[in-house]
């Protein structure tokens, strides 16, 4: 049965301390220092101790140190002299394979981890047609399964791949259901698929913006609709996701705010930040991350360009 929640405000987190970090070029050793924050997309753990952060005006995909947020080095993304453009959005990692997307050339490149300075060891689906990626605004990896979901925003559909880069399905069948999706996670565990979609934002006749839950054969579980309201906690733009035992955790470009819902009921249940530059505030949010661990919450912000961590943010309630 598919569920539909609409929403109402339900108070802020309490006790959420908030560390920012505004890259600004720190020394790396031997290698030339990373360059600071432009246009942050999207977030995702690496190996050991370290986030990867992809850079969509620098070409680049950050480096940081986890704990400190201190810049560690970084990826290129495309070549300059060969003229191949670099406009990284999506990126995960598995094992020692960085995937980023490029939206420029509209493919996902396989990077060697151990091996950042050299080109990508692959791309997937490239000598297959129907695994052309238009668009590949953000992925998720689901590592038991070995599967690498890639959502294109363009067709309005999500592509799934193997490791190998082959391309093993897609969905949804029904191409009406997304209109303009931004974001996507999964639950490796439970093998259930988070969508975020803000509709046609900014239309009056357009749908209000979504959180869609698929399985893992591209069967529409269920969804959360944000509507206008006065309580300040419905969603109209939500641009990233991620889940948690517990916990769905949406990051809304308008509202300035990480949402978070409950796994089982889909209910509202507290939020953090709020709109803001301010250090603990959010300004076009594009990407939210939890740390199942330490349940640390990772937000990238647009303006200023910016990583912020609500630390034990992602206790639930």
């Amino acid at each position: 049965m598919i569920r539909v929640v609409k929403q109402s405000s339900r108070g802020f987190l309490a006790g959420c301390a908030v560390v920012m970090l505004m890259l600004s070029g720190t020394s790396c050793g031997e290698h030339k220092s990373p360059p600071p924050l432009s246009q942050p997309i999207r977030i995702a753990f690496g190996p050991a101790n370290v986030l990867l952060v992809s850079d969509f005006t620098r070409r680049k995909v950050l480096i940081l140190d986890r704990s400190t947020l201190a810049p560690l080095d970084f990826i290129a993304v495309g070549n300059v002299q060969k003229n191949v453009e670099g406009r990284p959005m999506a990126v995960g990692l598995i094992g020692n394979h960085i995937f980023v997307g490029n939206a420029y050339t509209s493919t996902v490149e396989v990077r060697d981890y151990s091996k950042l300075k050299k080109k990508p060891t692959y791309t997937l689906g490239l000598n297959n047609s129907d695994a052309h990626v238009k668009k590949p605004v953000d992925l998720a990896i689901a590592e038991t399964a070995e599967k690498v979901f890639v959502l294109d925003q363009l067709s309005k559909v999500v592509k799934v791949f193997r490791l190998d880069g082959t391309l093993e399905s897609t969905f949804p069948n029904d191409p009406s259901i997304l209109e303009t999706p931004t974001a996507i996670a999964v639950d490796d565990t439970t093998q259930e698929v988070f969508i975020t979609d803000h509709g046609t934002f900014g239309s009056f006749s357009g749908g209000p913006g979504r959180i869609y839950i698929f399985d893992f054969a591209g069967e529409l579980q269920g969804q959360i609709v944000g509507e206008e309201s006065s309580s300040g906690f419905d969603f109209g733009r939500p641009m990233g996701v991620d889940v948690i035992p517990g916990g769905i955790f949406v990051v809304d470009g308008v509202l300035g705010q990480v949402l978070i819902f409950d796994r089982t009921t889909l209910k509202g249940i507290g939020t953090l930040g709020k709109l803001g530059t301010n250090p603990g505030e959010l300004f076009a949010p594009t990407a939210v991350l939890v740390d199942d661990a330490t349940k640390d919450v990772y937000v990238t912000s647009a303006n200023p360009a910016r990583v912020e961590v609500f630390k034990q943010g992602g206790l639930v309630p």
